[in-house]
């Protein structure tokens, strides 16, 4: 896969990740480390806090901070500010792991916190 085409999945599997997660539906979530209640959890509690998760606008894109495969594993390292309603871009962060299943890339979510 080339690291061009692994962007673009990248990309459109974050998007549908933080959709999900604005859309408050969590089944589809899959963690990369634990139990995805876990993750849940913390989603939760920042929800409690006041901040409204919504989806992305392109200009999201420029912020990813992105790790690619190396020889300390086959996997991309993603994170990147969320946004909400109350304050547009936030301090908030997802983290994000995507591996290779198949021809394609599954995404993962890692954590969620404000560095």
């Amino acid at each position: 896969m080339s690291d061009e085409s692994a962007i673009k999945q990248i990309h459109v599997l974050a998007t549908e990740i933080v959709h999900e997660l604005a859309a408050e539906r969590y089944e589809r979530l899959r963690a990369a480390r634990g139990p995805v209640a876990d993750f849940v959890d913390a989603v939760k509690r920042f929800r409690n806090d006041g901040f409204t998760i919504i989806d992305l606008p392109s200009a999201a894109y420029a912020k990813f901070d992105m790790s690619e495969p190396n020889e300390f594993g086959n996997y991309w390292l993603v994170n990147f500010p969320l946004w909400t309603r109350e304050d547009g871009e936030s301090d908030l962060h997802l983290y994000l792991v995507f591996q290779p299943e198949g021809e394609a890339l599954a995404g993962y979510v890692d954590d969620i916190y404000v560095p």
